[in-house]
Order: C-alpha cells, then sequence, then structure tokens
C-alpha cells in the first residue's frame, strides 16, 4: 500500500513496535483533546472570538482539537488491521493517513498566520485595528 502517513510511515504495517508507536500516538491525541475541549469551553464563555487575536487563536485551537481526533483515529485502526482484510484495510490506512496530512497543513497554516499577526503587530508595529473592521 502507497505510504501517506505524515507521523508513522509505516502505520499500516502491523507489528508489535508499530502497535506500541500508534497506541502513543493515540495517547498524545487523547491528551490534546483533553486540552482543546476546555480551551474552546473558554473562549465561547468569554467571547474571546470578537478580536482577531483571539480569532486567529481559536481557528489554531480547533485545528490542534481536529488533528488529535485524526490521530487517536490512527488507534482506532488497529482492530480493522488485525482481522486481514487488506482491500478495506488499504482504503482505511489511506483515508487516515490523508486526514492526517490534511489536517497537520491546515494547523501549520494557522500557525503561519498568528506567525505573520505577531510579525505584523510587535516587529512592523502595524496597528491591524482595519485588518481586524473587514474581518468582522
Amino acid at each position: 500500500s502507497p505510504d501517506l502517513g505524515p507521523l508513522l510511515p509505516s502505520a499500516c504495517v502491523q507489528n508489535a513496535t508499530n502497535d506500541a508507536a500508534v497506541i502513543m500516538m493515540g495517547a498524545v491525541g487523547g491528551a490534546g483533546i483533553v486540552v482543546c475541549i476546555p480551551v474552546l469551553i473558554l473562549v465561547r464563555a468569554l467571547k474571546l472570538y470578537k478580536q482577531l487575536v483571539y480569532r486567529l487563536a481559536l481557528y489554531l485551537v480547533l485545528s490542534a482539537l481536529t488533528f488529535s481526533v485524526v490521530t487517536v483515529l490512527h488507534v482506532a485502526q488497529i482492530p480493522f488491521l488485525e482481522r486481514g482484510n487488506h482491500s478495506f484495510d488499504d482504503k482505511l490506512c489511506q483515508g487516515v493517513a490523508f486526514l492526517s496530512t490534511y489536517t497537520l497543513w491546515v494547523k501549520v497554516l494557522f500557525m503561519l498566520c498568528v506567525a505573520i499577526h505577531l510579525f505584523a503587530y510587535s516587529v512592523c508595529f502595524k496597528n491591524l485595528k482595519k485588518l481586524e473592521v473587514l474581518l468582522t
């Protein structure tokens, strides 16, 4: 099967070492979910999404949450891989690998947006209030 996983290139290969790595990756993904959900609740409760800086941070947390959910899917595919239905295994593995790659790039995109905003605000001393008015 083609190798599409960004973090575990051999995510579709079944062996004991890989199972341990996938389970560890799923545990880290679960921790990410546990951290991101209270942050989203806090942002919603305090209505911090009205300002551009907090909205960018919110998008970054949402992308991290999505990536964490997809990371947990790596663990969810282990029972399917043990059954031996190789045509389904390949499709499942390719789907999880595609989602991992896609959500990772979305997360990188929002990190870039935050970095550009911080650079414009702190180094270039640009007031981004005009941009904030256009986006709301």
